[in-house]
């Protein structure tokens, strides 16, 4: 890609378990479909997978209400067969269904389709099934993800970038990558923030070509601190 376009799409998910943290800066043309597809389906399973080795308890007894609502026909008769639900449910207590596996079947669905739209409602139902799924659990593991334009992933991925530059103390190893990296330009990511709600066409053009370098940065950080 030779340079950043407002159409163009950011993802930033973040991984939390007992033992390990994955997070991943990208930036995708919108012509690149099949590679965002790839990244953010391989993002989704790892956290999945990693979640429920150290949480599966919590994930199989949790609650997840009202979550055939939001379902299409086809996604609701796709959660269903994955969750083990008798043909007849008109009477059937869906609480004795493994509704986890149904939304993982809907999720897969969803990450398989054609279109960056689904793509979105994939993010969204995995974020929502872990947040759900670990909402008792006593324990600051966790994941999310979001995809989308710059001006709709910017604020979350701007914020995060600046709690990690205030939260993170140096230690006798001295300041990681991505202190380094940030500490000199922080100033600028509250600013670079506002510009997104800018009114003026100006100030968005040059808001994404900055964030555009600042995935850049966080990114080669994220790689070189792992």
């Amino acid at each position: 890609m030779t340079s950043p376009r407002a159409d163009d799409i950011v993802v930033w998910g973040y991984c939390k378990t007992n033992v390990s943290t994955l997070e991943i800066c990208e930036w995708h043309d919108s012509l690149s479909f099949e590679r965002l597809q790839t990244s953010v389906a391989q993002f989704i399973e790892y956290a999945l997978r990693e979640l429920y080795a150290d949480f599966s308890e919590w994930f199989n007894l949790a609650e997840y209400p009202d979550v055939l609502e939001t379902f299409d026909p086809s996604e609701k008769a796709v959660f269903l067969r994955a969750a083990g639900a008798p043909d007849d449910i008109a009477d059937f207590d869906l609480g004795n269904c493994d509704c986890f596996s149904g939304l993982l079947a809907v999720i897969r669905q969803q990450l398989a389709s054609r279109s960056i739209s689904q793509l979105r409602e994939a993010a969204k139902l995995f974020n929502w099934t872990v947040e759900s799924g670990l909402f008792l659990c006593d324990s600051d593991a966790g994941a999310t993800v979001y995809l989308g334009y710059p001006s709709e992933v910017a604020p979350l991925l701007l914020d995060r970038i600046g709690s990690q530059v205030r939260e993170t103390v140096p230690g006798w190893r001295g300041p990681s990558e991505i202190e380094k990296k940030f500490i000199p330009i922080s100033p600028m990511l509250p600013m670079l923030k506002e510009a997104f709600e800018s009114q003026d066409p100006g100030e968005k053009v040059l808001a994404v070509k900055l964030l555009y370098w600042v995935c850049g940065l966080y990114q080669d950080a994220l790689e070189n601190d792992a």
